[in-house]
């Protein structure tokens, strides 16, 4: 599993509001992810995806860099996942693959 610091912030942000147990989920994410920051390249390369979310950009370039697959069933994704410039998989797809 790979994050950059502003998809870490993001995630962080949520689990202050959703209480302890989230809390402890971020941190164990926190602790086991990888770090990717992405260039200003990968950056350009999916900015043009996105309406105006830093946070979803950054993430995409970061898995462009490292060649990884975004797992969300977020549709802000969903540009860039038709212009397969990188491969995004629902989580229920996700889960199918994994099992």
């Amino acid at each position: 599993m790979i994050a950059n610091e502003i998809l870490l912030k993001e995630y962080e942000k949520y689990a202050e509001k959703l209480g302890p147990k989230s809390k402890k989920f971020f941190q164990i994410l926190d602790e086991n992810c990888k770090r990717v920051e992405p260039n200003e390249k990968y950056i350009s390369d999916c900015k043009e995806h996105f309406d105006d979310s830093l946070a979803d950009v950054v993430h995409a370039a970061s898995c462009l860099k490292h060649g990884s697959i975004i797992l969300t069933n977020d549709k802000d994704f969903d540009e860039i996942k038709d212009s397969e410039l990188i491969e995004v998989w629902g989580i229920s797809k996700a889960i199918k693959k994994i099992l």
